[in-house]
Formats: structure tokens, C-alpha cells, sequence
């Protein structure tokens, strides 16, 4: 039965997603993916690979080239950091 005393208001519970064991093990390894996404664009863009560097520099808008790039390394390593985590669950 709801407490239905007058003059107070019950305040909403909030979700507080970090508490939750699950999300903050997947929030902790897209974070880890996403560095090593970061860094691997990074490393393409130093070593230059078949002129990767030079191709998207001298574009009009390089920004939207790294983005996109950034993009679909975050999208395939934040995703295999994730599954990993999830698949190593079970193991000791």
C-alpha cells in the first residue's frame, strides 16, 4: 500500500546506471575500445601507410574522412572489447 501522506512528495528514483555491475563492465571496455581506437587511427595517421595520411589531409574536408575513419574502428573495437568482456563472464 503507497504511503500517501499528505505534503510529501516521493521523489523519483533515479537509475544510477554506474552501480549496475553489468553496464559499468560494458561502459569500462567500450572505453578501453575506444582508446585503442584512438590510437590505432593515430598510429595510421604517423606511419602514413600508402599515403593514407596525405590522401585525407589533402581532401576539403578532412574532418568528416577522420571521423568516419574513427567512427568505424570505434564501432569494430568498442564492440570486441564489449563481447570479449560478456564471453569472459563465466571464467575464472
Amino acid at each position: 500500500m503507497p504511503d500517501k501522506t499528505p505534503g510529501q512528495q516521493r521523489m523519483p528514483q533515479r537509475f544510477d546506471a554506474l552501480r549496475t555491475p553489468l553496464f559499468r563492465l560494458l561502459a569500462i571496455n567500450l572505453a578501453v575500445g575506444v582508446a585503442a581506437a584512438t590510437l590505432l587511427v593515430g598510429g595510421l595517421l604517423a606511419l602514413n601507410p600508402f599515403g593514407l595520411r596525405d590522401l585525407i589531409f589533402a581532401d576539403n574536408s578532412p574532418g568528416i574522412a577522420l571521423g568516419l575513419l574513427l567512427f568505424g574502428f570505434i564501432v569494430t573495437l568498442g564492440s570486441t572489447a564489449m563481447g570479449s568482456a560478456i564471453m569472459g563472464i563465466g571464467k575464472r
